[in-house]
């Protein structure tokens, strides 16, 4: 699925990964591809603590996605809240190569070398 108006961006730094992981970033005239998974609602407070919503580790982002068909679909991503934002810090190469073999498996196109 592809989502516009935003752009990937290295913006939060992790003890976890080492370095900085990616959020999203609004950028118009943008897209951002990627998967989406439909989650039932049972199984959403996992995911908001995997994602350190509520410890405002990231926050809730509603994106408006074309599917594969062309379909519009709403959908839920967690990104970094502006008080996390930063550029300090190296990349953690970790979570580059996690993603960089995500979008290979998946067969999304993407730059890297582009994300700042």
């Amino acid at each position: 699925a592809t989502a516009s108006g935003f752009e990937l961006a290295f913006n939060l730094f992790s003890n976890y990964w080492g370095g900085r992981v990616l959020g999203l970033e609004k950028k118009e005239g943008s897209l951002v591809e990627g998967i989406l998974f439909e989650i039932p609602a049972e199984q959403w407070p996992i995911i908001e603590h995997k994602e350190g919503l509520k410890t405002g580790l990231s926050q809730a982002v509603e994106l408006q996605c074309k599917n594969e068909k062309g379909e519009s679909l709403s959908a839920t991503a967690f990104s970094t809240p502006e008080q996390r934002k930063t550029t300090q810090g190296a990349t953690s190469l970790r979570f580059l190569e996690l993603i960089r073999r995500a979008y290979k498996n998946w067969d999304l196109g993407f730059n890297f070398e582009s994300i700042h």
